[in-house]
């Protein structure tokens, strides 16, 4: 559908009622709408677990793996697990928990991402 075809379908729409808000006028044909449903039918189980959990279970079955690659570092996921368990532990230790806010400025680095997770663990 053309730039110009798609002006007119809102066009009409809004025509035929004037009083449309402007989030209920649809852009979209039927097609194009059947099109994108198929394309989201993409429903796959989902673990129950956390981040911080998936990342400790993939550290048990494979500790080895790179985890990070950020620049030169690299991580493992024995090394991310590791880093940031201990990180958790200060931050729980400086009242850290669940509900508790924890603002992490860093650059992207390997040191951004172990702050995240540890932050998770935390349950910061």
């Amino acid at each position: 559908m053309s730039f110009t075809d798609r002006y007119v379908q809102v066009l009409r729409q809004v025509i035929a009622d004037s009083g449309v808000r402007l989030g209920e006028v649809d852009v979209l044909t039927d097609a194009e709408r059947n099109r994108l449903a198929r394309l989201n039918e993409t429903a796959e189980p989902v673990p129950g677990a956390t981040l911080p959990r998936l990342i400790t279970m993939q550290a048990t079955r494979s500790p080895d793996a790179t985890a990070v690659v950020a620049g030169r570092t690299v991580l493992s996921y024995r090394q991310l697990n590791a880093r940031a368990g201990r990180l958790a532990g200060l931050l729980r230790a400086r009242g850290v928990g669940p509900e508790t806010v924890v603002a992490v400025a860093l650059p992207r680095s390997a040191d951004l991402v172990v702050a995240q997770l540890g932050v998770l663990k935390a349950g910061g």
